[in-house]
């Protein structure tokens, strides 16, 4: 840790700049840790539960000659998600690419991440890593099983266990995001047991948001090392469209900056269709009522509604009336039983359907519905 004063400095500038940027930014919605790494390479099990496309890259610097780089974009489908990324290692002249994929069924996650390493002397190795997750609330606990199953190694990929604890906690009366949990290094021979722990905090009234790690780690002759680290990230959360920078410095046997740079432009576009329902009730002469709901979950907002009467449940037969609107639908639509030359349909047997779109173009149609 030599001339720990002057990176001290460079640290300290570094947060200012971070802070001075943030006149320019406007507010966060919310605040989440993921955009701080590249999710596939620290738990997989987490790639659904980010929206839009997170892309991140990612460097740390240590000198000239030793650095890491490393970058991710994921993308999420209802609940599963996908992730590539790439990681360089200056020292070792070493490249990794990654892919990554996981799956949410009710409050459990379970993700996997597969790795290809290789070097310009022809040296190529695979890894595999493992993770399972549960979510209470807003908390989660993972258990995190790095290189299960490694393929020829030609670097040092013992295999690692990580059991992490997420979630917001209330501190001295501030909301705070922890990060915690202890590990085992080296699975295989039971050793360098270790212990990690995050705390983040994000303004309310800027957006901007600081953390602190704390890093805890027992070698093979049974010393201790640590590292402690301080981050300062600040958002641009405008529309659809969310990114930012993280800076920092970590203070170890190997200091070294660290910074990155997130860009996500569609995290807070709306993918939940409209819930809608559709009830009928014929009335005492000769016409029908329908009643109709509809809630947008996403928030966007609803563009249009159709309401279809029809002769067949299909969207292919013949329409023998139509009502539709913009924005939100009444409650009750009143059909007299004619179609629209005049006729006379209402005796016949007929079939329903209602059809909702949000501003976002998210479309949700309930089953034909049988008129009489």
């Amino acid at each position: 840790m030599k001339n720990v004063g002057v990176k001290s400095v460079y640290l300290l500038i570094f947060l200012v700049i971070n802070m001075l940027s943030t006149c320019y930014a406007t507010s966060v919605k919310n605040f989440t840790y993921y955009p701080s790494s590249p999710t596939v390479f620290y738990d997989p099990s987490k790639i659904s539960l980010q929206k839009g496309i997170p892309t991140i890259l990612e460097i740390e610097y240590i000198s000239e000659n030793e650095w890491n780089l490393r970058g991710a974009l994921s993308k999420s489908f209802e609940n599963k998600g996908y992730s590539v990324g790439y990681e360089y290692l200056k020292d070792v002249g070493t490249h990794r690419i990654i892919s990554g994929f996981n799956h949410k069924e009710n409050n459990f996650l379970i993700g996997s991440a597969f790795s290809i390493y290789y070097d310009l002397n022809g040296n190529t190795s695979l890894a595999l890593d493992l993770a399972l997750a549960t979510i209470l609330n807003e908390y989660s606990i993972s258990l995190i099983y790095k290189n299960v199953y490694v393929y020829e190694p030609f670097l040092e990929t013992n295999p690692s266990l990580f059991l992490r604890f997420t979630g917001p906690i209330n501190f001295l009366n501030q909301s705070l995001f922890i990060e915690s949990g202890p590990f085992l290094k080296n699975v295989d021979n039971f050793s360098n047991p270790g212990l990690y722990l995050c705390l983040s905090y994000l303004s309310m009234n800027f957006p901007l948001s600081v953390s602190s790690g704390f890093y805890l780690v027992r070698n093979s002759r049974s010393e201790y090392s640590t590292e402690f680290s301080i981050t300062a990230s600040f958002y641009l959360d405008y529309r659809n469209l969310v990114t930012g920078i993280r800076t920092g410095y970590v203070v170890s046997e190997k200091d070294r900056y660290v910074g990155s740079f997130y860009v996500n432009p569609t995290k807070n576009k709306d993918r939940k269709a409209p819930l809608i329902d559709i009830e009928v009730r014929r009335d005492s002469v000769a016409g029908f009522y329908f009643g109709l709901s509809a809630s947008d979950k996403g928030g966007s907002g609803v563009k249009n509604w159709v309401l279809a009467i029809s002769e067949r449940p299909s969207v292919r037969a013949q329409a023998v009336r139509m009502f539709s609107g913009g924005s939100i639908p009444p409650s009750v639509v009143y059909w007299d039983g004619k179609d629209s030359t005049g006729t006379f349909r209402a005796n016949e047997t007929l079939y329903a359907r209602f059809v909702v779109t949000d501003n976002s173009n998210n479309i949700a149609a309930t089953e034909w519905l049988k008129v009489r």
